[in-house]
This record gives structure tokens, sequence and C-alpha cells, in this order.
């Protein structure tokens, strides 16, 4: 499917103002690195975009055209807004990218992200495990470099689109998420009765995963202070995703979880996102070496004084979902952006202005 791109690039290229974008990204580094700024950044996930209608997922999955249009669709409600946006697109293939290089199926389904078709098997688990590293440059790696090629070439001929866009990383997971997904449910009985292989595997990805981020670094010309996660900058150059971890113990969660994501910390020094609440574990990851921030799925789950902690700590909440903020969260004037979910630009607006009264 071929669609017609070039208005909405012109429409996004005469709303976007540099100037404004510039002073978004200097809110959000601020926030990240415990500087003050005029305000805390907010971010805005506007439901309802006027004129730049959503383009069913599944449809943009299979179109780099309408995977560009959704991609940029979030921008163009926060120019409306006004709001401190970093504004990033992505290759937007869902969770699946790394376990794609391991031989699972990827399902689409109606107006959903993509999922992935788990093995199921301990023993194909053994046999990728004694295959060692696959090809980094298989399974969707493929499609990812053609969008992100693609995306690049489109946005070079509109001034305001080329120098306040950036191209972020794709949705790589983190080490045991991409286990979880690659094996199956069957994982968390395999901690208990087959721990041998669960390590054994846990290493392999880890391995996989620090190798496919130096891959997808280079081809999307990373910054090194900085990454992004959707609409937010993370310190750093990763956030690691670890949502599968959330069903574990905290005995089970030291073992299999937290040893992997240290190794990917130690070399790509940044933040840790997970959903749900994770009280289980949240000072075992609060505890890493070279963790920057935190990002939180379900922010509504969370103790708002562990959180207010994190900032004590020089960790930077980046993206919290919340608004307004509860005490004792109401004190901090940085060291924590905002990334909020609106219904549409009046409501984008009327928050905003809250924001800035409350300095």
């Amino acid at each position: 499917m071929n669609a017609n791109i070039e208005p909405f690039l012109m429409r996004l290229n005469e709303v976007l103002d540099p100037e404004r974008s510039s002073k978004a990204i200097e809110r959000q580094k601020n926030a990240c690195l415990f500087r003050r700024s005029d305000r805390l950044p907010v971010a805005f996930v506007l439901d309802e975009v006027p004129g730049w209608e959503r383009i069913r997922l599944d449809e943009a999955y299979a179109c780099p055209e309408l995977m560009l249009l959704n991609e940029l669709r979030p921008i163009y409600g926060s120019a409306l807004v006004g709001d401190d946006r970093a504004n990033t697109i992505r290759a937007n293939f869902g969770v699946g990218i790394l376990p794609s290089l391991f031989g699972c199926e990827i399902r689409l389904t109606h107006d959903a992200m993509p999922w992935v078709e788990p093995l199921n098997s301990r023993e194909a688990v053994a046999r990728i495990v004694s295959a060692g590293v696959p090809d980094l440059r298989g399974g969707l790696w493929a499609r990812i470099d053609e969008f992100q090629e693609f995306a690049i070439a489109q946005l070079a001929d509109f001034p305001a689109l080329r120098s306040g866009i950036r191209l972020s990383m794709c949705d790589m997971q983190g080490p045991f998420s991409i286990a979880h997904l690659v094996w199956g449910n069957d994982i968390y009985y395999a901690v208990v009765d087959d721990p041998d292989l669960v390590r054994d595997f846990l290493e392999l990805i880890t391995d996989v995963y620090i190798r496919f981020v130096r891959q997808e670094r280079e081809a999307t010309r990373a910054d090194e202070e900085f990454t992004e996660f959707l609409n937010v900058l993370v310190p750093g150059k990763i956030l690691i995703r670890e949502d599968s971890a959330t069903n574990l113990s905290p005995a089970m969660y030291e073992e299999f979880c937290l040893p992997y994501i240290q190794k990917t910390l130690d070399a790509f020094p940044g933040g840790v996102h997970y959903c749900g609440a994770g009280h289980q574990f949240f000072e075992l990851v609060a505890g890493c070496r070279n963790l920057t921030a935190m990002n939180f799925g379900n922010p509504e789950m969370q103790r708002p004084e562990r959180v207010r902690s994190l900032v004590a700590r020089g960790i930077a909440v980046v993206g919290w979902g919340l608004w307004p903020l509860d005490p004792p969260l109401d004190e901090l004037e940085t060291g924590i952006s905002l990334g909020v979910s609106v219904h549409d630009v009046d409501e984008g607006k009327r928050i905003m202005d809250q924001v800035a009264s409350r300095g």
C-alpha cells in the first residue's frame, strides 16, 4: 500500500516551531540532569489529533508510509498544544524485534500491536542456546532498517522536520522480557525446575541484546548523552524494558533478572522501565550501578514517597504519567518530567497552564 504523505509532512513542517522545540529539549535535559528550568517539562499523548486520523496498527505495520504517518501524528498534536515533547519517531514493530532473531513468528490482529508466537519448548530453547549468537541482521532487522532509512529520507526535504525530529531506537525490550516472549509462560516454571537452562538463555540473550543495541544506536545515529522514550528524554544510552519480570518474586528477580539488567547498564548507562507495581523489586532496580532514570508504565500503582526517593538519590523520574502531582512529588522542582495522556488539544492546554502557573 502506498500513501500520499507529503501533505501531512508539509502541514507538520508549518506548525513545528524550531525555537519552541529547542526550549522544550532544554527543559527535558534540565529535568534529567537535576537542573532548574522555568517549569517542569510536560509532554502529552493526545487521543484526538484534529485533522490527523490514527491509522490502524496492523495496516501501519505493513506499510512504511502509514507507519511514518502514525509516528508523526503525536508530534503534530503536541505542536498544536505547545508542550515539551521530545519529537521522536521509531520503527514501531512492537516487542517482537529481538525474539524474531531467534526464529519466533510475529502475529498480527486487527488494530493491535504485533505479538510474538512463543516457542513453548524447552528443547527449542536449548537448541537456541547451543547455536549461540544469531544473525543480528535477521528477523525483522531488514524492515527496521528499511523504515529508518525511509523516514530519514522523507524528513530531509522539510527544514523544521529535518532539524526538529529525531529517529529513536526501536523497542528492544529487556533480557528477561525477551526470554519470556521467546520461551513462553513456561519460563515461570523453569526458573524453579530448570534454572541452569534459564540462566544460559539469559546470558545469550543479554549478549545479543548488547550487540543489537550497538547496531541500532549506529543505525539511528544515537546521541551519546541522552536516549529517547516515546515523548521524553532519558539520560544515558538505553531504556531497558522489563515488564515480564514483574511476575517474579524478589529472590527470583535478584537471580534471573537483576544480573542481566546490571550487565546491560554496565555496557550502556541508562534507565529502566516496567509496567505493573513492582514493589517487590523496586529497591533492587534502584540500587543498580549506572542507573540514571526510571519510567513507570503504571504510575498509579507506585508509592509516591518511594518515587520521590529516587530523585533524592540522583535517579531521574522520566515520563511520569499522573497530573496533578501527589505529595511528596509535588515538592519537586527538577529531576522529574511529565508524560501525560489527554483527550484533546484543549485538555492539554489546560494542563500546560497549570504546570506553568506552578513554576
